[in-house]
């Protein structure tokens, strides 16, 4: 069966504070995802789908009066990672938590509905995609609908910090003394946090999932990092484009996203077993 090495001589040592410069874990995962992708296109699909009904929603809160801020695509002199720590197109639009203070009853249920639309969707793709992939990888996973409420959790917990950060208005005028070292810690957490979504399709609970992403990521976290600055920049370089970037981050940034966490869980845990590698 062909694969990575796992030979100690081959693998990766220290993390991200200390590396030997390989490429191959990121690199390796990104084209057996692309070919996977190809061989069964019908996972392009749930996302595809959900970009559509995410264009719809960005749509509906650009015309309600309720705010909503849109999505800064390009900035001179700036370069932007939109990595999310789960699989997911790029919205044009966000509704922040203090809009929704104070709203009349209708206002408020409208609000909400639209958001647990888009919640709930990114969940049910996410789930869907890849649990496929570990079933192709013929990795046990309980039923989907045992593992939505878990996945639920991670991405109610991540949207709603994100939303609140992104309230206080921290980051545009943070000095870039205080700037750096919070950007090194949110790579840092990303490492960490990097296979949560798929450990939590696997079956492990919320806490055992983001437990195990902390000690996998150890002796991987330059590859992991690599793989967060390639989505995350992927996502930024086609929500960019004018009507539809929406929809091209969803055909393609967020299901290779989800496949290669499968694969990279696949190689991390063939690598731990002592496996020679993991199929293509």
């Amino acid at each position: 069966m062909s694969g990575y090495s796992t030979d100690p001589g081959d693998d990766e040592s220290g993390d991200i504070g200390t590396h030997r410069d390989r490429s191959g874990l990121a690199v390796g995962s990104l084209g057996r995802a692309a070919g996977r992708l190809v061989r069964e296109p019908i996972l392009f699909l749930p996302f595809a789908a959900f970009a559509l009904v995410l264009t719809g929603v960005d749509v509906l809160r650009r015309r309600d009066p309720i705010p909503a801020i849109t999505w800064e695509s390009v900035t001179p002199g700036t370069i932007n990672v939109d990595y999310a720590l789960y699989p997911t197109p790029q919205s044009q639009t966000v509704r922040p938590l203090q809009a929704l203070i104070d709203l009349d009853v209708p206002y408020l249920l409208w609000a909400a509905g639209l958001e647990f639309l888009v919640i709930g969707s990114i969940v049910l793709a996410g789930v869907i995609v890849i649990n496929q992939g570990l079933a192709d990888a013929r990795i046990d996973t309980p039923p989907v609908r045992d593992r939505f409420a878990s996945y639920l959790g991670f991405v109610v917990a991540v949207d709603l910090l994100g939303r609140f950060v992104g309230g206080l208005g921290v980051f545009q005028e943070m000095p870039l003394l205080i700037g750096v070292p919070v950007l090194i810690v949110a790579a840092v957490v990303g490492v960490r946090l990097f296979l949560t979504p798929v450990l939590l399709v696997a079956g492990r609970s919320l806490p055992v999932a983001i437990r195990e992403s902390n000690q996998r990521s150890f002796g991987h976290g330059w590859s992991f990092f690599g793989l967060i600055l390639l989505f995350g920049l992927g996502t930024w370089v086609l929500a960019s484009v004018p009507i539809v970037g929406t929809l091209l981050t969803g055909l393609f940034i967020a299901p290779l996203q989800a496949v290669t966490l499968v694969v990279v869980f696949e190689w991390v845990s063939a690598a731990e077993d002592g496996d020679t590698g993991v199929g293509a």
